[in-house]
């Protein structure tokens, strides 16, 4: 059968563009840790990237653009359902995210669901006239469905839109061949081939149709010889390999005299190594990975794998998982140094990946680096609670080499609390019983006076923020704040907060974030992750109140009049959200969306001159937006 090309990740599933400032550092070189991570197809470091992104920048506008990114590498990993949610997610955030759109579709027609995805991808298709990737996905879809018409009407449109688009081409010749129009399906094959060269499908497909339905089946020889080049292990390998021993036993045309004695069988490492360059350099990062790995599997010896894996590591230096894999190898050669090295760039790399730390945790064992092992074991711990061999390994080091009795009994204790029914619970539950002994039996200590706080100035309950019309929240914050502030206190309680909100735990990041502000009540950043928790769970009132008083704190903090701007044009309170949003665009003029959001509002008021002037302010500052094609669209209907 003709095949239709699969598009890779990079280019079938899209990641969107950036949107929005740079508030928040961390969040953002997640952010756009991330979406490096993308585009070197390393999917789990880009899953862990964008949900660190998202939950330290909750109610920031790139959080659409993240949301759809983590949908591509949730989709990546197979996750289908779970990458469709994220899409929707990211279309709630901001509707006019096209690619997400897009994304929602393929995730349908990749999950069997033809039926369903055609109407996601029509809808997607025409929001973006510029794109052609959603009318090569419905093509794909129609074809499934046995509707080859619409699928060459989608496919000629994406020519229309792209006509360089090599994919769109080869993808016509497939359906012209179906059609049994040969002489067409040779046309839009060698137009494929014109584009890209070395584009296996096209290869492929077009040597079929000389193969079988040519006038001379020797024209396939060429085009099975390059595709079994470029794919030896493709799925079309078997059936080129056989047509090209039928119709050219010598090799290419080339004469038998010539070939007196064999080829030696080529070297799988050197023909593995050759695939992986050759698929860096066309950009196929995921495949060349592969192909690197395979060599390293195919080594005979272990100098020759660790060479492969450290070419693997050189060219792939941001990925953990070719540290990880470099560090394996090493460690197994015997070279703990180098492997605990390549273990820790792994895990600077992705600090929440467990299998990093788990391998740095054993050579670091065995090396009696007991810092470096306690550190890992504590990590793994938190991401993988579960593990019985972690918690357990951990108390031993903190007992045997560590000498640290204190963490040792706690430890112990948590073994035994966690896994009662693991056999070494008894024992984890002795040795904390001994602890406690001891202890008793040690003099208490002599206690000596501490000084108190020093008192300070009675401070005024900060005022809230509202600007005028601003409606006043019909519920207020839980929150006393302290007559002394206690500023160390109130960081403690912030930082632990904040590391619930990383963990995703609201609750309990809620609650920290409300007792820092017990201790200080002028921590902006305090109330304004409070609000977002808020905002999220549906608590509109409270986070209009802690917006407000994150802007007390923080005059400038132009996020927080942005996102109070979205609340109240949601509720529909266009005018107060145009008070907002005029302030946040004083505050940072350069923030495109809240030009974008004001267009909106000042249409919602029908002032369409106002609508114009914001809106082409932000075209101006994101000309490139996935949303500038509708509004420049708007803003032609709306000409005066």
């Amino acid at each position: 059968m003709i095949r239709v090309r699969t598009l890779g990740a990079a280019s079938a599933l899209a990641v969107g563009l950036l949107v929005s400032g740079c508030a928040g550092n961390g969040g953002r070189r997640a952010f756009e840790a991330g979406l490096t991570a993308l585009e070197r197809g390393e999917w789990v470091q880009a899953q862990t990237a964008l949900e660190k992104s998202i939950a330290r920048r909750p109610g920031h506008a790139d959080n659409a653009v993240a949301y759809n990114g983590l949908g591509v590498a949730l989709a990546q990993l197979g996750h289908l359902a779970e990458a469709e949610e994220m899409f929707a997610q990211a279309l709630r955030l901001d509707p006019l995210l096209t690619t997400a759109r897009t994304n929602q579709g393929l995730v349908r027609y990749q999950a069997g669901q033809a039926d369903e995805a055609v109407p996601i991808l029509e809808e997607a298709a025409e929001a973006d006239p510029d794109d052609p990737r959603a009318l090569l996905i419905l093509a794909r879809a129609q074809l499934d469905r046995g509707r080859p018409v619409a699928a060459l009407d989608a496919t000629r449109r994406a020519i229309g839109r792209a006509p360089d688009q090599a994919d769109a081409w080869n993808l016509a010749g497939v359906i012209h061949y179906r059609q049994d129009r040969w002489d067409d399906a040779r046309t839009h094959w060698q137009r494929a081939l014109d584009l890209r060269p070395a584009y296996p499908e096209a290869l492929w497909n077009f040597g079929r149709l000389e193969e079988t339905r040519g006038e001379d089946p020797r024209a396939c020889i060429p085009l099975y010889a390059e595709y079994l080049d470029r794919l030896p292990d493709g799925p079309g390998a078997p059936t080129a390999r056989a047509a090209l021993v039928r119709l050219d036993p010598d090799g290419a045309g080339a004469p038998f005299a010539d070939r007196e004695e064999p080829d030696p069988p080529p070297d799988p490492v050197d023909r593995l190594l050759r695939q992986a360059r050759r698929a860096r350099e066309q950009g196929e990062h995921g495949d060349a990975f592969a192909r690197y790995i395979e060599a390293a599997e195919a080594a005979a010896d272990a100098g020759r794998r660790i060479a492969v894996l450290e070419e693997a590591a050189r060219e792939y230096a941001d990925s953990p998982r070719a540290h990880l894999v470099l560090a394996r190898a090493l460690k197994d050669a015997g070279r703990n140094r180098a492997a605990l090295e390549a273990g820790r760039r792994a895990v600077a790399l992705n600090p929440r990946w467990a299998a990093s730390h788990e391998l740095v945790a054993e050579v670091a064992g065995d090396l009696r680096d007991d810092a470096t092992a306690a550190a890992s074991l504590r990590a793994l711990t938190e991401l993988t609670p579960g593990s019985r061999e972690a918690w357990w390994s951990l108390a031993v080091l903190y007992r045997d080499r560590i000498r640290d009795a204190e963490q040792a009994e706690d430890t112990f204790r948590r073994f035994a609390d966690r896994f009662p029914q693991d056999r070494r619970a008894a024992e984890a539950r002795r040795i904390v019983a001994q602890y406690v002994r001891e202890r008793e039996r040690r003099p208490a200590p002599t206690p000596t006076p501490t000084p108190g706080p020093t008192p300070a100035a009675s401070a005024p309950p900060l005022r809230v923020s509202r600007l005028d019309g601003e409606p006043s929240p019909a519920r207020t914050l839980p929150l006393t704040p302290a007559s002394v502030r206690d500023e160390a206190t109130a960081l403690q309680h912030y930082r632990r907060a904040v590391e619930y909100q990383r963990r995703n735990q609201p609750d309990d990041a809620r609650t920290f974030f409300l007792r820092a502000l017990e201790q200080d009540d002028r921590l902006a950043r305090a109330y304004y992750n409070l609000a977002a928790i808020y905002q999220a769970q549906g608590d509109a009132e409270r986070a209009i109140d802690a917006y407000q008083r994150a802007l007390a704190a923080d005059p400038a903090m132009h996020q927080a009049a942005y996102n109070l701007a979205l609340i109240y044009l949601n509720r529909d309170l266009p005018a107060v959200a145009r008070t907002r949003l005029e302030q946040v665009t004083r505050m940072a003029p350069d923030f495109p969306r809240a030009w974008y959001v004001l267009g909106v509002a000042c249409n919602k008021l029908d002032q369409p001159a106002d609508a114009a002037r914001a809106l082409r302010t932000f075209l101006r500052l994101a000309p490139d937006d996935p949303a500038a094609p509708q509004i420049r669209a708007w803003l032609e209907a709306h000409r005066e």
